[in-house]
């Protein structure tokens, strides 16, 4: 429904085990079942305990990969995830972990941060609040956590690292220009993050040369979750208002309302079709491939039953461990 409805050709599903520990199960189910043009990233399975070893991540890693993954999501360096996992991104235990997608070319999607005003509780939307999305003195700053990410970037240059939400850095292009410029290998996605478009509006002169200049470093990105029942519901809930504001920034040619963001118009660039084609495909063919990679079914039915044995389990965690056990059960039979 998705890929019809916003007339998409592909769809990169970025797994949250954080979330669910099936998580990484069902995007490959949607890989392997919805449409030749899924393509599905891992995201990090934690024990929280010492199990976590740095020779567990590298083997993780590794299976993914062997298994038929695209990519990697981390989403541990939001605040939310990281006062659960309790491990900083740039930990010693996963050097072998960027190592191998470093060395692999496996592109990792990385959530860092949020927008800056989410550490100032005085300036906090209900929504923000009721997500939990206020963060304290006690908590990794903002800086703090970029930190993170140029220490990584350090000993690992060449990792092929894509920014979500554009870095939190909308109103800080320069800043922005000195990162891709020092790693040839790390991108922004236009994922919203509302408040880049009101970055982006306070100096539009310099944000065109921005995008003109780094045209093949940008992909574009939804945020768009799974949890609406219809076509005509993502448009008109929370992914709807995302997808066209990302889009009337890239395309229109006239100022565009986003409501909860300014009272004023935002700007449109109005990108020619050359740049809006780099944003929109280009760029992920180039990282991803034009099609995903073919799946190996008896790693992934393994890996469906270590995870029943081992991870205590929802009822709907249940269900949805018989569903795929079986799918791909009859998969590795045919």
């Amino acid at each position: 429904n998705i890929l019809d409805f916003f007339n998409y050709e592909s769809m990169n599903v970025l797994a949250l085990p954080s979330y669910s520990i099936t998580e990484n199960y069902k995007a490959l189910y949607c890989k392997s079942r919805l449409d030749p043009h899924i393509f599905a990233s891992a995201g990090i399975e934690h024990y929280l305990d010492a199990r976590d070893t740095k020779e567990y991540y590298t083997n993780l890693i590794r299976e993914y990969h062997a298994m038929g993954f695209d990519g990697i999501k981390i989403i541990e360096g939001k605040i939310t995830t990281y006062r659960d996992v309790k491990m900083q991104i740039n930990d010693r235990r996963l050097d072998g972990f960027y190592q191998y997608a470093e060395e692999h070319r496996l592109p990792i999607v990385m959530h860092l941060g949020d927008p800056a005003h989410f550490w100032d509780a005085s300036k906090a939307t209900p929504y923000a609040i009721s997500r939990g999305w206020v963060y304290t003195e006690d908590e990794p700053s903002l800086e703090m956590l970029r930190s993170w990410v140029d220490d990584i970037l350090a000993r690992f240059p060449k990792l092929t690292l894509i920014l979500a939400h554009f870095y939190f850095m909308g109103d800080e292009l320069s800043r922005a220009a000195m990162l891709l410029d020092s790693y040839e290998n790390v991108h922004f996605d236009l994922t919203p993050g509302g408040e880049m478009f009101v970055g982006f509006s306070k100096n539009p002169d310099e944000a065109r040369a921005f995008f003109e200049k780094y045209q093949t470093r940008l992909l574009y990105g939804t945020d768009m979750y799974n949890a609406f029942d219809s076509p005509e519901k993502a448009d008109a809930e929370i992914a709807g208002p995302r997808v066209f504001r990302v889009r009337s920034c890239v395309e229109k040619t006239e100022g565009f309302m986003a409501p909860n963001l300014s009272d004023r118009p935002l700007h449109a660039f109005g990108f020619s079709k050359e740049i809006q084609n780099k944003i929109y495909r280009e760029n992920m063919i180039r990282l991803y491939g034009y099609l995903p990679r073919q799946l190996d079914v008896e790693r992934i039915v393994c890996a469906l039953y270590r995870i029943r044995d081992e991870r205590e389990l929802n009822a709907a965690e249940i269900e949805n461990m018989k569903t795929m056990i079986s799918y791909f059960e009859s998969s590795r039979n045919n």
